[in-house]
């Protein structure tokens, strides 16, 4: 298991974010919250959905699954497709990211 695959700030140098306001972290803070929760919903009906539905196809080591690859990858639990996180943010997210100035890829590109 590699550092990238649990820690999600593995490439990013420390104190990356200490030039931002206190104003500022706590929105990016909240943000970041609100994007995990969100891709947790996501996460949780993909998942029932999929046991319902296909139960085969869900791993069998959920671990690895979880742990096995870094965390700029997301993988479908299904096993059927894998995207780039900060695409699948984006797609799941752009207009809100928009709303706040974020956003890197355009519609068009996903």
């Amino acid at each position: 298991m590699t550092q990238a695959a649990y820690d999600p700030t593995h490439g990013i140098r420390d104190d990356a974010l200490a030039h931002l306001t206190p104003k500022d972290k706590a929105l990016v803070l909240r943000l970041l919250a609100r994007v995990s929760e969100q891709s947790y919903r996501r996460g949780a009906q993909q998942g029932a959905t999929i046991k319902d539905i296909r139960p085969g196809s869900l791993p069998t080591d959920l671990g690895a699954w979880r742990y096995g690859q870094s965390l700029d990858k997301a993988p479908g639990v299904d096993g059927f497709n894998c995207e780039g996180a900060e695409w699948r943010l984006q797609a799941e997210c752009g207009s809100a990211l928009d709303r706040v100035g974020l956003r890197t890829l355009t519609p068009a590109t996903y």
